[in-house]
């Protein structure tokens, strides 16, 4: 089975069941299923075959989901982008992968036309909306059939690949078949099943790695998905009543806006059976209190360790954990674990000798599971390093209790968690050497209440150099994503290093939590 299937499915099970909600736009199954088709036999029409490769820099919309599914049937391999990513971002992308053919939205429009014509592997440009550059998305699908394609059958073969920049200052592209994303769905829904009618939402950017797990879920499961532009909390509180809502994923930024909206009280939550998110959702109690104040919201919460190469969850902490937990004389620190290893899959905490370290104490975080990524594309080495003895290393610490519960305990890879999105110092940082004026520079993720963490740019100016924090920010403003931005520059005398001469970057991190608690 083809993650494609999942789609024609819901055709021969509740086919004028609404599908999709978009704004003022409704899909049932079979129109949705149908824009898949055209898709497919469009791209096919276009000489698109297995294997070969499309990125897609794209904002919500219909289209979106129409995409990805449609190259999921014939066997083509997706690659999503954020649109709002600057050029060379986009561009290496495309090169990496040798793509053919790029599917642009209006978000990402100036930066294609001005790149796609160095892509040597490119053939074509497909656009949506006005452009005079590309071909016309609408034309293709109004000359396209509506039938299902002719298509492989590989559940091994590759599905998706999205880019992420892991410890190196280049992006790597993560892999997954089409039985990984399969097998994430399935473990989602033995854990939390779907129940007849279920309506989910998707709050923020498709493009980004949760929020595709998340559209292949609710496929599988035929929830009816309502999509949001972006992440904006009166407007999904006011889509929550108004379409019934019974499933809401949340970041951890997202959750803590969503909760602390000033109006939270005055909405009819009661259609909602499942708030769901990272561990910080089941570990705020400021933003569970603020929901369970609402009269009308009677549904629970359940949360989950996941990422790009994990596959999406694999470890659950579910409504009778918490519950339980909360309860007089429960175990408190239960809310702040990521739960348990998840059915079908092992995580464990292990030494670098990939020896099992005992309960209680902190190790690498060693993950076996059915949905793990196949690898890092086109780069052997690097997959090789974070594959050791079968175990996938995700990079994290952990330590675990007698009854299972996973709790982390650090980051080795200093990931930012920012309003829902991963960014990496290591692809932040060479952005700031190149400017002549910095000696040395580290990126740290600081708390924010807002958005998780803030990312702040540590920089040691080159000798005899005046610099303001304003130049540095401007000068990386039209090199890195907006999402990847430092919000502040800090200038230093000189940077925290270990004996060895390694800059320590929790020193740093406490000196800006400590000026921020001062002011």
């Amino acid at each position: 089975m083809l993650v494609g299937d999942s789609l024609a499915q819901n055709v021969r099970l509740q086919p004028d069941r609404t599908a999709i909600i978009f704004g003022d736009q409704r899909r049932n199954w079979r129109e949705l299923n149908a824009g898949a088709n055209r898709v497919a036999n469009a791209m096919i029409k276009l000489g698109v075959r297995a294997g070969d490769r499309v990125v897609y820099p794209l904002e919500n919309g219909i289209e979106f989901v129409e995409i990805f599914f449609g190259l999921a049937k014939i066997g083509a391999i997706g690659a999503p982008v954020m649109p709002n990513q600057v050029g060379n971002e986009i561009a290496h992308v495309i090169d990496d992968l040798e793509a053919k053919y790029v599917i642009v939205g209006a978000g990402a429009k100036a930066t294609i036309a001005e790149i796609a014509g160095a892509r040597r592997s490119l053939e074509d440009v497909i656009g949506i909306g006005d452009h005079s550059f590309a071909r016309d998305y609408a034309k293709l699908m109004a000359d396209s059939s509506a039938e299902e394609p002719d298509g492989p059958h590989d559940s091994d073969a590759d599905l998706t690949i999205k880019y992420t920049s892991g410890t190196t200052g280049t992006p790597k592209g993560c892999a997954k078949t089409h039985r990984q994303i399969l097998s994430c769905g399935m473990i989602n829904l033995f854990h939390t099943p779907f129940i007849d009618g279920d309506v989910a939402c998707i709050a923020g950017p498709m493009a980004a790695g949760a929020n595709l797990s998340m559209l292949s879920l609710y496929v599988l499961g035929g929830a009816t998905i309502v999509m949001l532009p972006k992440f904006d909390a009166t407007q999904l509180l006011e889509v929550t009543q108004r379409e019934r809502l019974s499933i809401v994923h949340a970041s951890q930024s997202t959750f803590t806006r969503f909760t602390g909206h000033p109006d939270l009280g005055k909405y009819d939550l009661s259609s909602v059976r499942y708030y769901s998110g990272s561990s910080p959702v089941g570990g705020n109690d400021a933003g569970m209190a603020n929901l369970r104040a609402n009269a009308t919201f009677k549904g629970k919460f359940f949360c989950a360790y996941a990422s790009t190469e994990a596959g999406g969850r694999i470890t659950y902490l579910l409504p009778n954990d918490i519950d339980g937990a909360m309860a007089p004389g429960g175990r408190r620190e239960i809310v702040e674990s990521v739960g348990r290893a998840a059915r079908l899959c092992r995580v464990e905490a292990m030494d670098e000798n990939m020896k099992m370290v005992p309960n209680g104490e902190i190790g690498l975080m060693a993950v076996k599971a059915p949905q793990v990524f196949k690898g890092y594309w086109n780069k052997p080495d690097e997959t090789r390093e974070v594959f050791k003895d079968g175990w996938f290393i995700t990079g994290d610490l952990l330590k675990k209790d007698d009854e299972g519960f996973i709790y982390l305990s650090g980051r080795s890879r200093d990931v930012v968690r920012t309003g829902g999105m991963n960014v990496y110092p290591a692809e932040i940082e060479p952005v700031f050497r190149s400017h002549p004026k910095v000696k040395e520079v580290a990126v740290v993720g600081v708390p924010h209440p807002d958005w998780g963490e803030m990312v702040v740019a540590c920089v040691v100016p080159t000798p005899g150099a005046t610099i303001a924090e304003g130049e540095l920010i401007d000068y990386v403003r039209d090199r890195l994503a907006p999402y990847k931005r430092p919000k502040q520059v800090k200038l230093l005398d000189a940077l925290p290093e270990n004996l060895i001469g390694k800059v320590v970057k929790r020193e740093l991190r406490d000196m800006l939590i400590a000026e921020s608690n001062k002011s």
